[in-house]
């Protein structure tokens, strides 16, 4: 096999492991609210997160293709700021593949979190421990499975995809 024939496949991993990776980042926080948060937008924002588990690929597909189009304003903005377009773009597929890999990366991470409870993080707090300590020395350890659940998740959906 040559390097022409192993692209596609090279594309897709490097695809699944960025996606994996900006996923983490950003879905930790959420994650991390929606898991402690008693705001009245929690059952809002879970429906908004959970969304790309009904759509169709091809529906939200088509609505990215529209939404990146240089006709409309993300679009336009893009190729404004870049002289590309997203469409068709390696930009364009990690900013679908994130959407849509979206649910299958915060859903294990706010399980995760969730589990901890507020016990053992207000014990921490009453000891002195800072929030980014707790993060560290508490949170991290007991959620690994979380983590390693969402990052299978999240390179799976998007190798899948």
């Amino acid at each position: 096999m040559t390097f022409i024939d192993l692209a596609p496949v090279w594309l897709s991993i490097k695809l699944a492991g960025i996606t994996t990776i900006l996923l983490l980042l950003m879905t930790t926080p959420l994650a991390w609210w929606l898991a402690f948060t008693s705001s009245r937008l929690k059952p809002f924002i879970e429906a908004v997160v959970s969304l790309p588990l009904i759509l169709p690929p091809t529906v939200l597909g088509f609505y990215l293709l529209i939404l990146f189009s240089p006709n409309n304003p993300l679009g336009s903005a893009w190729l404004t700021l870049t002289g590309e377009t997203l469409t068709f773009s390696f930009q364009g597929l990690l900013i679908a593949s994130m959407l849509y890999s979206f649910p299958f990366v915060v859903q294990p991470l706010q399980t995760a979190f969730t589990n901890i409870g507020r016990p053992l993080l207000e014990a921490s707090k009453i000891l002195g421990a800072s929030s980014w300590d707790t993060f560290i020395s508490i949170v991290l350890p007991l959620s690994r499975q979380g983590f390693l659940s969402a990052m299978v998740l999240g390179f799976a959906h998007t190798i899948g995809e």
